[in-house]
């Protein structure tokens, strides 16, 4: 398959959720506990900075405050990582696409069973790899 528009989409869509995923950083201080997952002390840190957001917070904080513009961002982006697993499906020599992006089969492979596990970065990674190989 040759590189298309897409594919370009799908490396937007990471792109513009890395900003988004900053975004909710910083509104994290502003969110209400029931926004986040953990015990109280893990949701404490969470709000200080001290402990990374996980992508379930980040998504429920993007949607409870963030504005249109990012809330179609988040859904951009879980569309994208359903279509990445879907042309990864597709793609021949995969074991060679993973490695020149630098990503263990086995951390893919779970991926590929639940495409919500993909990260923008691991994305724009493989995505660069299939346009390099034009694959």
């Amino acid at each position: 398959m040759p590189f298309g528009a897409a594919e370009e989409q799908i490396i937007d869509a990471a792109k513009n959720y890395s900003t988004v995923l900053l975004k909710a950083s910083e509104l994290v201080t502003q969110a209400s506990d029931d926004l986040l997952s953990g015990s109280p002390a893990t949701i404490y840190l969470k709000k200080l900075g001290h402990r990374l957001l996980t992508s379930e917070d980040s998504t429920n904080v993007i949607n409870a405050l963030g504005d249109a513009q990012d809330k179609q961002i988040v859904l951009d982006f879980q569309q994208a990582q359903l279509e990445l697993s879907q042309r990864l499906q597709n793609t021949k020599n995969i074991g060679l696409v993973l490695k020149q992006a630098k990503i263990p089969y086995q951390q893919a492979y779970a991926r590929f069973s639940r495409s919500d596990l993909w990260k923008p970065e691991q994305m724009i990674q493989i995505m660069e790899v299939l346009r390099r190989l034009q694959l």
